[in-house]
């Protein structure tokens, strides 16, 4: 039996093979399939396409308005640059971090934010953005995005345990993939 461990945890005897990210599905074919299925939404938006994921609190990682402060912040040093802004939240994001972004950007002609009704656009998102700004909250969401290729930002809480730091540390800054805002 082999088993399969992401580098971070540190896990490490001759059955087991570690990886630098999370397992996921965000290959080059299903991000050249979701380029086509999305391409007449998302290709269309001016360039560049900055798209900002934001998760949900775990136990490594709270969520409260200073984090949609800090976002927001962020966002509107930024927005000048950019051509189009895309902001999806997770289900488990909290309301009160999606209620100050949504007042921040909703009538900004450069923002869209995913409602969550319809097709989440997440893979979408992956093939077609030209940079990334993503929550800290989940090694799955930094591996998808790093593994794009393209310029990429986590938001990082000071709360955070060692366990992000150690899988950050493995790989992906090392590859200029990943940078702190």
């Amino acid at each position: 039996m082999v088993a399969v461990s992401i580098a971070h945890s540190f896990a490490c005897s001759e059955s087991q093979v570690l990886t630098v990210g999370a397992l996921h599905l965000a290959d080059s074919a299903a991000l050249r399939t979701a380029a086509s299925v999305w391409h007449d939404e998302l290709a269309v938006l001016l360039k560049p396409l900055l798209v900002v994921n934001i998760g949900g609190p775990t136990s490594n990682c709270e969520y409260g308005t200073d984090l949609a402060e800090q976002l927001t912040d962020m966002l509107r040093k930024v927005l000048w640059s950019c051509g189009s802004v895309r902001i999806s939240f997770s289900r488990r994001t909290p309301q009160k971090v999606s209620n100050v972004l949504v007042k921040e950007f909703s009538n900004n002609h450069k923002v869209y934010i995913w409602d969550g009704k319809g097709p989440n656009p997440h893979m979408g998102h992956l093939a077609l953005a030209d940079a990334f700004v993503i929550t800290a909250d989940s090694v799955s969401m930094l591996s998808e995005a790093c593994s794009t290729g393209y310029v990429y930002w986590m938001i990082m809480r000071a709360a955070l345990d060692l366990w992000l730091v150690r899988f950050s540390d493995l790989g992906f800054w090392a590859a200029g993939s990943l940078s702190m805002l």
